[in-house]
């Protein structure tokens, strides 16, 4: 089976070698849905399909709508896949391998992984916040440098949303790991975290991305993991839960 993860994208597998591929067979065998995420230079998509089979160390997708999406694909340097399957969500990275000529419409295979990840970002539930707070993104490390600052959009015990500006995207990608700083309601002190980058969308405003973001076990933050958790936790008005996605 052909090796399409990414440097910097998976750091430790949850699934891998033969499991791997025992897992994207029942996934065929149920025409299970997969998102994909496409990343490259001024292009950030989102598109959704079905895996329709494993074979040569490729995947055979299908796309809701294909046709008008073949350029984005071709020109993608980095695809991350998020398979659906048995209540959990498998991550990979991947790279186009070609357009399928057996079916009418947006069928294209993708470099079969030898690894998956199990992405749990969405357990805990999401929060919005009144008053709008800056996140800043850092790159780990000594001398810690700024990557880029944007407007925090939700929170949650796993991970953040945020806003940047498309010009400060220079070096952010999907897998890259940095430090997040940010302010939330209800606490005087910033939280500090280390997170992995892993979605870059398009925002409704222009020149603006999303970024989505998942925190990342770190023995030296756990204590700020659970002041956030406590916070996140606490009693609120119902006004305050409607501003939830």
């Amino acid at each position: 089976m052909t090796r399409a993860t990414l440097q910097g994208h998976v750091h430790a597998a949850d699934v891998d070698g033969p499991a791997t591929e025992s897992l994207l067979r029942r996934g065929a065998q149920r025409r299970a849905p997969i998102g994909l995420v496409l990343t490259g230079e001024r292009l950030s998509r989102r598109l959704a399909g079905e895996l329709l089979n494993l074979s040569d160390g490729r995947l055979e997708i299908r796309l809701e709508s294909g046709e008008s999406w073949r350029p984005c694909l071709t020109s993608a340097s980095l695809i991350e896949a998020r398979l659906e399957l048995d209540g959990k969500r498998y991550v990979f990275g991947t790279r186009f391998a070609g357009w399928s000529s057996s079916h009418a419409g947006g069928v294209f295979y993708l470099e079969a992984p030898s690894a998956l990840r199990i992405s749990d970002r969405r357990r805990s539930p999401r929060r919005r916040f009144r008053r709008a707070t800056s996140v800043t993104l850092r790159t780990d490390g000594s001398g810690p440098r700024r990557v880029a600052e944007g407007v925090l959009l939700n929170l949650s015990a796993d991970g953040l949303a945020c806003r940047i500006r498309r010009r400060d995207l220079q070096g952010v990608r999907p897998g890259l790991t940095v430090l997040t700083d940010f302010f939330a309601e209800g606490s005087a002190e910033p939280f500090t975290l280390s997170a992995r980058i892993v979605s870059v969308i398009d925002a409704s405003a222009r020149h603006q991305k999303v970024l989505g973001l998942e925190f990342v076990n770190d023995q030296n933050h756990q204590r700020v993991r659970a002041r956030l958790k406590k916070l996140l936790d606490a009693p609120r008005s119902p006004s305050d839960k409607r501003m939830d996605p």
